[in-house]
């Protein structure tokens, strides 16, 4: 029976091995994606570079992205070729 109720995670206790390695914004527990996909942690990475968010020079536009999303793929797929 599918009531159209959607479960959010608004918190943790504990480890949560998300938190201390490396990981995709979409995934971060620190800041939650819903919430400013341009706020990131130290240990998130951009999904198109594979660099640490901090790095990534089209941050703006690369936080918004997820990572199952065929137009990331296809821009994963470019960068790549490009370096």
């Amino acid at each position: 029976d599918d009531d159209g109720e959607d479960v959010a995670i608004t918190g943790s206790k504990g480890q949560n091995a998300l938190q201390h390695f490396p990981h995709c914004r979409e995934n971060c527990v620190v800041h939650l994606f819903a919430t400013d996909p341009t706020k990131h942690c130290a240990n998130c990475f951009c999904v198109v570079c594979d660099v640490p968010a901090s790095r990534c020079a089209a941050w703006p536009q690369h936080c918004r992205l997820k990572y199952a999303d065929p137009s990331t793929q296809s821009l994963r797929k470019q960068a790549r070729a490009a370096a």
